[in-house]
Parts: structure tokens; C-alpha cells; sequence
């Protein structure tokens, strides 16, 4: 298994195998097809993080534009340009041609478009952003809020959609990762912000120590999210995976995520060490706390009452978590309920013969 620093080298690696074969693209002309497919097709297997290690994309992406747009005598098929080019206007003079046929004229990495206004806009911000060396967060997603509005047949004009995808791929990954303390969550949309705040006292932290016997809290967060489009706390539909690096479990026997839901029970989940990282699975997120102890102290937490466990474990059936179900017998409540049964019909019993009794003969 790799490490985290080899992890990371091994990404940087891959990256930079992408940016040389853009850079091999050079002046685009009707020979590049070749060269500018093997950098698309290399790059789409980069996974999100690797993407954004790419300095050079949008040179990709320019050089793909304008092979579409060169006018050539052949039919050699477009390397599947972004966008509708219904309409194709020639121009002698640079052997280019002008795709589109909207009412606004606009020019992106030396090809002309003519798109309605509002895809104008949006392609000449895309580029701007794109080109700019710290791009403003806001201004991205704003942007995207502006396309996401558009309807379909407008999303078609803006051509240059690819340069705003890796835009928002940068913000992935710095919203999918918590700069403080180095948690990453994996399966969540770009515009999903995870937000972390680490504890080590308070009412929560006690609770949460008092109920794990003799194991110890080793760390506790409170994890949240918050949809950045619409600025609302947000909640999984499905389970996610979260990566904690560099944690020092030496000492430890065992170790678990306990779950402190907002009901204010404490569920458990197993968890596993892998590259480095800590990694468990969930899809209710409030505080969690990792917990370490022996194997003996550890096995305790399988005999306590921590709640509705059954709920938790269906809760959890797909997730790869494991909610702690204590292994408790109702033999003894089936056995006082036979015994009361019992008693009620011996004391009826006797009523009924002491009426009896006690009533005069007719």
C-alpha cells in the first residue's frame, strides 16, 4: 500500500504526464488531431485532485476549440468540441471558421464565435477566470449559478463549459478537504463544503467519555456541510467516505468512531487504517469521536445498551459501519409475564370460590 507521501508523488506524476503531452500540442493545426486527443484522453483518467495539478489545462482545452474551428478540406470528425456548431461561417483570410450562429460576436483563445448574449458573457468571464492565477471563489461559483440558470439550448453556446469545469474542480477539492486538521471526504459534489471543528473538552467531549468505559477519546470533531449554492446546511442521501491523515494510534489495541447522533445517542461504527489515513463511512454527520482502548475494553462497548441500535445497524447496513447491538435475552421478560399470568388467574380463582362460598343456598 502506498503511503501518503507516495500517494501524493505518485499524483504529482501522473499530472505532469498530462501537462508534457499538452505541451507537445504546440501551434494548432490539422495534423494536431493525434496529440491533442492523447492529452484529453489521459487527462479524463486523472482523478479530481490529479486534475487540478494540471497547470496547463486551459491550453487544452484552447487547443481543442480551435482544431474544431480550422477549415479544413477533409471531414476529419471534431475531437468532440463543447457546444452546438449548427452553423459554420468560412474565412479565407486565416482558415479559421466562425462557429455559431448566434447575435453576439466573441473571440476565445483565437477562435470567433457568434452565440446569443448571455453565452457571450458567460464564455469571455469562463476565460478570464480561467486564466487568472487565484481565481476568486465567490466569482466561480456565481459563475456557475449563471450557467446552471440558463436553459438547455444556452448551456449549448457556451462553448468553453470544459475551462469552467475545471474551475470548479479546484473548488472540489479545497472544499472537500479541511485545511486544519486534514480531513478529506470523498463522494460529494463539487459545490458541497465540509466544514470541521475539532474538540477536546466540553459537554459533548464528557458525554461522550463517560460512555465509552475504559477506552480513551483520542480525537473528537464535529463534522458538518453546507451546500455553497444555495447556502444551506446539507445532509448525504447516501453514504460518503472521510480520510483522516497522520493520526498516532500506537498504543492502542482497537479502535472505533463512536457517533454522538442528535438525538443525543451514541452509536459505533468500525473503521479501518489504509495509505495513512483513518478512513470510515457514514451518512449522518454531527460529532464523531475516534476511540482507542485494549481489545477487552473495546469488546465492552458490544455488551452496553447505547440506544436504538437496531435502527442504527439498518441505518448502516450498506455503509461498511457497524452500529454496536447489544445481545440482550427477553426469555426473562416472557418468563415474568407468564408468572403474572399466573398470579391473575390463581386470584380469580379464588374470588370466584369464595363467592361461591359465601353465597346462601337457594
Amino acid at each position: 500500500m502506498l503511503t501518503s507521501a507516495e500517494k501524493t508523488y505518485s499524483q504529482l506524476g501522473n499530472a505532469q504526464e498530462v501537462v508534457d503531452l499538452i505541451s507537445i500540442i504546440g501551434e494548432v493545426t490539422e495534423d494536431s488531431e493525434d496529440a491533442i486527443n492523447s492529452a484529453r484522453k489521459t487527462y479524463n483518467a486523472l482523478s479530481t485532485e490529479e486534475k487540478t495539478l494540471v497547470s496547463n489545462y486551459s491550453t487544452l482545452t484552447a487547443a481543442e476549440r480551435k482544431f474544431a474551428a480550422l477549415d479544413t478540406d477533409d471531414n476529419t470528425p471534431d475531437p468532440e468540441p463543447r457546444g452546438n456548431t449548427k452553423s459554420i461561417n468560412d474565412d479565407p483570410e486565416d482558415n479559421m471558421k466562425v462557429i455559431g450562429d448566434g447575435d453576439t460576436r466573441v473571440v476565445i483563445g483565437d477562435v470567433t464565435y457568434m452565440v446569443d448574449a448571455p453565452a457571450a458573457g458567460l464564455m469571455e468571464t469562463i476565460d478570464s477566470l480561467i486564466k487568472a492565477e487565484n481565481p476568486d471563489r465567490q466569482d466561480i461559483i456565481d459563475l456557475y449559478k449563471l450557467y446552471a440558470g440558463m436553459n438547455d439550448d444556452m448551456k449549448a453556446q457556451v462553448f468553453n463549459y470544459d475551462d469552467l469545469e475545471a474551475l470548479t474542480n479546484k473548488l472540489a477539492v479545497e472544499n472537500h478537504k479541511d485545511s486544519a486538521t486534514g480531513m478529506q471526504v470523498e463522494g460529494l459534489d463539487w459545490h458541497i463544503q465540509m466544514l470541521v471543528e475539532e474538540a477536546a473538552s466540553g459537554d459533548i467531549y464528557n458525554t461522550v467519555a463517560g460512555s465509552i468505559g475504559n477506552n480513551e477519546i483520542i480525537k473528537l470533531w464535529n463534522i458538518s456541510f453546507i451546500d455553497l449554492l444555495t447556502d444551506e446546511e446539507f445532509q448525504p442521501a447516501g453514504a460518503v467516505r472521510i480520510k483522516v491523515p497522520g493520526i498516532d494510534l500506537s498504543g492502542y489495541e482497537e479502535i472505533r468512531i463512536a457517533h454522538y447522533r442528535n438525538d443525543g445517542r451514541i452509536e459505533y461504527y468500525d473503521c479501518k487504517v489504509e495509505d495513512g489515513y483513518l478512513i470510515w463511512e457514514s451518512e449522518n454527520f454531527s460529532y464523531y469521536a475516534l476511540i482507542g482502548g485494549s481489545g477487552e475494553a473495546i469488546a465492552v462497548l458490544d455488551e452496553e445498551d447505547i440506544g436504538d441500535a437496531e435502527n442504527a445497524e439498518d441505518t448502516l447496513a450498506e455503509l461498511g459501519g457497524t452500529a454496536q447491538k447489544p445481545e440482550t435475552s427477553l426469555l426473562w421478560l416472557w418468563i415474568l409475564l407468564g408468572c403474572i399470568g399466573i398470579a391473575v388467574l390463581i386470584v380469580v380463582v379464588i374470588v370466584i370460590l369464595k363467592q361461591k362460598k359465601e353465597s346462601p343456598e337457594v
